[in-house]
């Protein structure tokens, strides 16, 4: 005879990682849980709305749209009951198709962007085209538009994938 624990413990471990329209998302076992329910929210901290149920320890959601920020706790279940919700835990996915960026001068300022769904990549200056001199432009990566001060110096620019 098999005994259901009457109380279960949150999820832990919850882990989400971006693809291209997707969010993987994987956590630890939970002992006596039969499945584990997902939950999805566009807003930080909730509400959530269920998306999955599912008997592994992992789910993949996807048909998201690249470049929206998505949150995510997971619950786990059985006969008697339910467990409280994981921690949070978000991810952006992201387009990896190259994307085409464009730069304008408005006044002293070079404005460079690239298309919303590809936010989340990365843009890089170097002063010249040396593989070891690329350094993150700070703020880029949750973007898709930055506006860069004049430099007296030659820049290139370009976006790299996470």
């Amino acid at each position: 005879m098999t005994t259901l624990a009457t109380s279960l413990a949150a999820p832990t471990g919850l882990a989400a990682t971006a693809g291209d329209g997707l969010v993987a998302l994987s956590w630890n076992v939970v002992t006596n849980a039969a499945y584990y329910e997902v939950f999805r929210s566009l807003t930080n901290g909730g509400p959530y709305t269920q998306i999955a149920a599912v008997t592994a320890t992992n789910s993949t959601d996807a048909g998201l749209v690249n470049g929206t920020m998505y949150y995510y706790v997971v619950k786990a279940a059985n006969g008697v009951g339910m467990s409280g919700n994981s921690a949070q835990v978000s991810a952006r996915p992201v387009s990896m198709t190259p994307p085409t960026s464009s730069a304008v001068l408005v006044g002293n300022q070079l404005q460079l962007s690239w298309p919303a769904d590809h936010t989340g990549w990365r843009l890089q200056m170097s002063t010249n085209l040396s593989a070891a001199n690329w350094q993150d432009v700070s703020g880029a990566d949750a973007t898709n538009q930055i506006s860069i001060p004049p430099t007296n110096a030659n820049a290139f620019f370009r976006l790299v994938y996470p």
